[in-house]
């Protein structure tokens, strides 16, 4: 069974260092940003939405456990109309393949669902299938598609 908890502030800097290049990494990948400025574009997104650490107004940043041990990451904003907007969401390397992002949708939906929020959304980078696999098999459906064009 998977839980969740408020990250705490110390725990941020080991968040922020797994997020930064993970994130940069997308940001070449899919949106044809050159490494450096995927990496200060990384840390500039991520200090903007976090300016008072996990506990910024308007963010949920929770630790994913089992057992009492630290087994991932999410992020999610709060939006108008009831939106739980997933910003971000990481099983640990070491704990992948065990089931576990699906039990953490599940136990993630029932929990928003008891905070009062109607819907949840998030963005799935198309050359991550293992991640379109998770959601598709929790039920999230298709809403729209993101395309980009670098103009040089």
């Amino acid at each position: 069974m998977v839980e969740f908890r408020v990250l705490r502030a110390d725990e941020f800097a080991g968040y922020r260092a797994y997020f930064v290049p993970d994130y940069a990494a997308d940001l070449v990948a899919n949106h044809g940003l050159t490494p450096d400025t995927a990496k200060a574009r990384a840390l500039s997104d991520l200090d903007n939405s976090f300016p008072d650490g996990p506990a910024s107004a308007g963010q949920s940043l929770l630790a994913i456990e089992q057992g009492g041990g630290l087994v991932g990451y999410l992020w999610y904003e709060i939006q108008a109309g009831k939106v739980a907007f997933v910003q971000d969401f990481h099983i640990l390397p070491a704990f992948q393949g065990r089931g576990l992002a699906k039990a953490a949708m599940v136990a993630f939906e029932a929990r928003v669902h008891g905070e009062g929020f109607a819907q949840i959304k998030l963005r799935v980078a198309a050359d991550n299938p293992v991640a379109r696999h998770v959601y598709d098999a929790g039920g999230f459906q298709v809403s729209g598609v993101n395309m980009y064009k670098a103009v040089t």
